[in-house]
């Protein structure tokens, strides 16, 4: 049970509230937003506090070392298929996202086929953290806009996105190059 720590059981709550954002970002009306948005964010502030708690409290372990990042891409995934689904990012952008995190997720398997932990680096948390902001801009804009309100609302979602693409882009360079070893 060692590897049953509070960062991890945070690791795994985040998953488990993936369900419930879904329920709540295709459901109808305004309150179902508002409960996606609030969903999302009670996750996305998991993954602030599991690795902080992890340190603090000197329980980093392999299992977190995974869990942690695996929770975050089934998160974003989950929400960025939904937001295509609503026609509200282009599919591109999801398929660059997506295809990243199964890259960078293969580089960590064979990685760890060699006995060797690749955790998140700087770059992947900068990625992590545009995602999330990207992800939640788009929450609020659906929470909060109406048939008058301004341009803005419409392609704010595009742009953020395109700053989340571009940071996955350039962590998955990263990645790899640091860890090019590993592909030879």
């Amino acid at each position: 049970m060692k590897n049953f720590t509070r960062a991890n059981f945070l690791s795994f709550s985040r998953i488990l509230l993936i369900p419930f954002f879904l329920v709540f970002i295709l459901g109808e009306g305004t309150t179902m937003k508002y409960l996606a948005l609030i969903t999302f964010l009670v996750a996305a502030v998991t993954d602030l506090f599991d690795g902080w708690d992890a340190r603090k409290r000197n329980e980093v372990t392999d299992l977190g070392k995974l869990l942690d990042p695996i929770a975050d891409k089934l998160l974003v995934i989950s929400a960025l298929l939904v937001f295509v689904q609503m026609e509200i990012i282009s599919a591109w952008m999801a398929i660059v996202i997506i295809g990243r995190e199964f890259l960078i997720t293969g580089l960590r398997f064979v990685g760890l086929s060699k006995g060797i932990m690749i955790p998140a680096g700087r770059w992947g948390k900068h990625k992590t953290a545009w995602q999330m902001v990207a992800i939640i801009a788009i929450l609020v804009i659906l929470c909060i806009r109406d048939e008058n309100s301004p341009g803005w609302m419409e392609i704010l979602p595009h742009y953020l996105m395109l700053i989340a693409v571009v940071a996955s882009v350039i962590s998955a360079g990263i990645y790899l190059w640091e860890n090019r070893y590993l592909l030879k």
